[in-house]
């Protein structure tokens, strides 16, 4: 896997650009590890949400890359719109995940729905229940 290309986080500008033409060219999934800094990097929303909207277009995601917006979902600090989009994410790229790309078994989809379980049996807005259900069903 190539280096991680792009570089200083805080001029977003050109990082969103490069998202977009990796994407267009269909070579996002040599950026895995790029795309999962970025979805730790907590300075940016809008940085933020587009890597998780163009993660998706990721054919094969690693630990990392899923990892990363599982903590999204997870997290109670991050507000709900991400949250969601986050485990929307998730529910694309758990079902492509692979042996190759994985260092351990245990990031499954039935993980995933565990942990989103968990969230329904928390208190959460309702809107983002309905957003975990709908996303949960996928998984099943």
């Amino acid at each position: 896997m190539p280096i991680d290309r792009f570089g200083n986080l805080r001029d977003w500008g050109p990082v969103m650009e490069q998202l977009d033409r990796l994407c267009k060219q269909g070579e996002l999934g040599q950026h895995r590890r790029g795309l999962a800094r970025i979805l730790r990097y907590r300075d940016n929303w809008q940085l933020r949400e587009a890597a998780l909207k163009y993660a998706r277009a990721v054919s094969d995601p690693t630990d990392e890359l899923l990892e990363s917006a599982l903590a999204i979902m997870m997290d109670e600090n991050i507000y709900y719109d991400a949250r969601i989009l986050a485990a929307e994410t998730l529910a694309d790229l758990a079902p492509r995940r692979t042996v190759e790309n994985c260092a351990s078994s245990g990031l499954t989809p039935q993980f995933i729905r565990e942990k989103m379980d968990a969230l329904m049996d928390s208190p959460q807005t309702p809107r983002f229940h309905r957003a975990i259900d709908s996303v949960r069903q996928s998984l099943s």
